[in-house]
């Protein structure tokens, strides 16, 4: 199983440009830039540009291709933990 998540991993670096899957480094590599503490939001501010659903939407997408590609896990067991 780490090595699938290891590879999920890669894959989400790959698709989106970088070299994080960490949330901060991946805002901060599109621009997007936090108020500071204004009482809004969970941040403690707002978020002046918004990638977050762009990232989320390609991670689904790496997740619906990942199933796709490993119908025998839909149970929760993979060939790699047998």
């Amino acid at each position: 199983m780490y090595a699938l998540v290891q590879e999920a991993a890669r894959l989400y670096r790959a698709r989106n440009g970088g070299d994080s899957i960490i949330c901060r480094e991946l805002l901060a590599k599109a621009g997007a830039a936090f108020r500071r503490h204004e009482g809004r939001g969970p941040h403690g501010g707002l978020l002046q540009k918004r990638p977050c659903p762009e990232l989320c939407r390609m991670c689904a997408d790496l997740c619906a291709e990942f199933i796709a590609a490993h119908p025998e896990g839909r149970c929760g067991v993979y060939k790699e933990d047998v």
